[in-house]
């Protein structure tokens, strides 16, 4: 799918948004490649392109890109709602691994996924990570810690 080389950011990102919003992770991936390519500076569009590998169920690529792309290193100048979402890629992904297994391995990849997402809110202090922290420390079998999280999540 080779799309215009004038469009915009703007144009690539509502292209991969819409292929999101249909389920067609695989085609929203190739648009961020795309993209990319032709924006390898723009952080949305490579947060999307490995989002979109994550949502695809790619786990293992989706790891590997974001560790390829340093795009945790290079967020710092992005606003806070996307610097939560990049810093919260790592998270997800921990997050599918941990959801993938069961039994005791579960309890301890999700206390994994919660301590990221953790990490993440006290750095933020957003909504968004804290109600995924509370959720993934319960999945671990930490209900006080989930339950502590939850009522901060509430209060936000």
């Amino acid at each position: 799918m080779t799309i215009e080389f004038s469009a915009t950011v703007g144009d690539w990102l509502g292209r991969i948004h819409g292929a999101m919003d249909r389920g067609e992770y695989l085609t929203a991936f190739d648009l961020a490649t795309e993209a990319v390519g032709v924006y390898p500076a723009d952080l949305p569009l490579q947060y999307q392109m490995i989002l979109a590998l994550a949502r695809a169920g790619a786990t293992n690529q989706a790891l590997q890109a974001l560790e390829s792309s340093r795009l945790e290193e290079r967020s710092g100048t992005a606003d806070v709602a996307l610097q939560e979402d990049i810093a919260a890629l790592r998270a997800r992904l921990a997050k599918d691994q941990a959801l993938a297994v069961t039994g005791p391995e579960r309890a301890v990849r999700a206390a994994v996924a919660a301590g990221l997402y953790e990490t993440i809110y006290r750095r933020l202090h957003r909504s968004y990570t804290c109600i995924n922290a509370a959720t993934m420390w319960l999945v671990a079998g930490d209900e006080a810690r989930a339950a502590e999280l939850a009522q901060q999540a509430r209060d936000l």
